[in-house]
C-alpha cells in the first residue's frame, strides 16, 4: 500500500489506515470501494461566505444583485478546481483527471490573480487588494480542504506544488465523513451519489459550514452583544452536533 506525505510535515503515513477508518468491510463500503472521499461543494462554499462577511462593509453601497453576484462568483471560484471533472465526463470516466493540475496551489494562485479584476469590475467601492485576497482564498482553499478529507483511491493525496513537485499531500486527520462516488461512466458516477452515507456526509458538512459561518457572523456583529452571544451559541451548538456525528 503506498504512502503519502502528511500535510503538516509529520512524515508519510500509510493510506491503508485511512481506508480502514472509512471502509470497514460493510456492505456499503464494499460497494463503493475505489471511490473517492472528498468534501462536497457545501464545505467548499464556506470560505467565500466568510470572505463575503469580511467585505460586507465595503459592499454596503452595492446593490443587492451585485452583492449576490459577488457571493455566487466566490462560490464558483471555490469549486473551480473541480473543473477537472469535465474532460473526464466527456471521456466517460469523470474521475480520470480529478485532483490533478487544477488542484495545485500554484495553478490556483494564477487563476485567482487572473480572475480577480473581473470581480472588481462594477464594484469600484471595494479595495483592489481586498478583492484579490478574496479570490485567492476562495480558489486556494479548495485543494487545502481536499487535503483534510480521506482519499482511498489512486493517486492518493493532492499534488499541492505541481509542477514544481510531484509529491502528494494528505492530512492524517479528516474533517469530513465519507462522500462516496463510484468511478465509471458519467451516469454511474452521478447516480452513485444518491445513498444514505452521502446524506450523512452532507449533514456533517452543513454543520461544519454553519459552525464556521456563525463564528464569522459573531465576529462581524461583535459590537451587538446579544447578536454576538446568539451567534456564538449557535456556532457552539453546531460544533457539538458536528462532533457527535463525526464520532458516531
Amino acid at each position: 500500500m503506498p504512502t503519502v506525505r502528511g500535510l503538516w510535515g509529520s512524515g508519510p503515513f500509510r493510506v491503508d489506515e485511512a481506508i480502514r477508518r472509512w471502509q470497514n468491510g460493510g456492505a456499503l463500503s464494499s460497494r463503493f470501494r475505489g471511490g473517492r472521499i472528498v468534501p462536497s461543494p457545501i464545505a467548499h462554499s464556506v470560505v467565500p461566505a466568510l470572505g463575503f462577511l469580511w467585505l460586507r462593509r465595503d459592499l454596503k453601497t452595492a446593490s443587492f444583485w451585485k452583492q449576490t453576484l459577488f457571493l455566487v462568483g466566490g462560490v464558483a471560484l471555490a469549486v473551480l478546481p473541480d473543473a477537472d471533472f469535465l474532460p473526464g465526463f466527456v471521456l466517460g470516466d469523470p474521475v480520470r483527471y480529478h485532483r490533478g493540475a487544477t488542484h495545485s496551489l500554484l495553478v490556483c494562485l494564477v487563476a485567482a490573480l487572473a480572475l480577480s479584476p473581473f470581480f472588481r469590475a462594477g464594484l469600484p467601492e471595494i479595495r483592489r487588494g481586498a478583492v484579490t485576497v478574496f479570490c485567492v482564498f476562495c480558489v486556494c482553499s479548495h485543494p487545502l480542504l481536499d487535503c483534510l478529507a480521506a482519499d482511498v483511491s489512486e493517486p492518493y493525496g493532492i499534488a499541492l506544488f505541481w509542477p514544481l513537485s510531484e509529491k502528494r499531500f494528505l492530512s492524517p486527520i479528516s474533517l469530513f465523513p465519507p462522500v462516496h462516488r463510484l468511478p465509471g461512466p458519467a451516469w454511474t458516477f452521478v447516480t452513485s451519489l444518491a445513498n444514505m452515507a452521502n446524506v450523512r456526509g452532507w449533514v456533517v458538512e452543513v454543520l461544519f459550514s454553519a459552525t464556521a459561518l456563525l463564528a464569522g457572523v459573531a465576529l462581524y456583529r461583535r459590537s451587538d452583544r446579544i447578536f454576538l452571544l446568539a451567534s456564538a451559541a449557535g456556532s457552539l451548538f453546531c460544533l457539538a452536533l458536528y462532533w457527535l456525528l463525526q464520532m458516531g
